[in-house]
């Protein structure tokens, strides 16, 4: 075998494994038991709504959870509030669903203690074509190559320009999700 084709063989196998041990596992989101809601202030009551069509990418790996990648992708339009007071939320003052149709949180690295279930995740939502750091915290637990997270955050809602000029609306819009999801085989 000639000098060239032996190190061509050493990089291709060398990459090979490489890519091979990079990959955390891949966990599926079980929609039917995973919410992803957020409460607002509307004068003093509060107001819950829900998304309805989100996906949530999750590569983990328990191991060496500063390595994991998480990418949530929210279908605006699938918005809905539990107050007929709050029934303009998709309109262009506030979500904009038809401007901007898809909201993005990602994060890579997650903060979690296996011991206590603690966990924290930096990121960055992007939500009618603005990103800004969200971080949200909570706790993840895995038995049984199954995981369950129930996380909450705080969505400062004019840094995202929803809503500017409604002072009867808190500033403050607590996310709340709960993410159900099995480790793929």
């Amino acid at each position: 075998m000639t000098r060239i084709r032996k190190t061509l063989i050493g990089i291709l196998a060398a990459a090979a494994t490489l890519s091979g041990a990079a990959a955390d596992p891949l966990w599926i989101m079980e929609r039917d038991e995973s919410a992803l809601e957020f409460v607002i202030d509307l004068g003093g009551s509060e107001i819950v709504g829900a998304f309805a069509d989100w996906t949530a990418e999750i590569d983990f790996d328990p191991a060496i959870p500063g390595n994991a990648s998480l990418r949530v992708e929210i279908n605006m339009q699938s918005v809905s509030v539990d107050d007929p007071r709050a029934q303009a939320l998709g309109d262009t003052t506030w979500l904009s669903v038809e401007d901007h149709p898809t909201a993005v949180f990602a994060a890579t690295g997650f903060d979690w203690s296996p011991d206590t279930g603690a966990l924290d995740v930096n990121g960055t939502l992007t939500l009618r074509d603005i990103a800004a750091p969200l971080v949200l915290s909570g706790t993840l637990n895995i038995a049984d190559g199954r995981g369950e997270a129930d996380i909450t955050g705080v969505i400062l809602r004019l840094t995202h320009d929803v809503g500017i000029g409604q002072d009867a609306v808190g500033a403050e819009v607590l996310l709340r999700a709960r993410v159900v999801a099995a480790a793929e085989d």
